[in-house]
């Protein structure tokens, strides 16, 4: 699949999907710079970040469209499919199961 080869100071992340669109966006607002490479599905739902970062002073970046094999684990992937809700539930249940590992460890107690 075709698709952008990202380096930024010598760290390399692929971003391509089958069936949608990739792009990279480099953007300045009030004198920083920031970069991003994400994909989005061909319905429009359901979007990827391969990376996204703010640039400093000297940072190298090398973008290269080419043919992707293997893309890189995705930084945050979001499903708009989903209902507002579903995210808050997935946190809650995520926040009771980290709650109750720190309990069984001593770490904090149960109030």
């Amino acid at each position: 699949m075709k698709g952008f080869t990202l380096c930024v100071n010598e760290e390399l992340i692929y971003g391509a999907i089958d069936e949608g669109i990739t792009s990279v966006i480099v953007t300045c607002k009030e004198g920083q710079f920031h970069v991003y490479l994400g994909s989005l599905d061909k319905s429009g739902m359901l979007s990827y970040t391969w990376y996204a970062a703010d640039m400093r002073t000297g940072d190298c970046l090398n973008i290269c469209y080419e043919d992707i094999t293997s893309v890189s684990e995705a930084r945050e992937t979001r499903d708009y499919n989903k209902s507002q809700e579903e995210p808050l539930k997935e946190s809650l249940e995520l926040y009771r199961k980290l709650k109750k590992e720190l309990i069984e460890e001593g770490i904090i107690y149960e109030t």
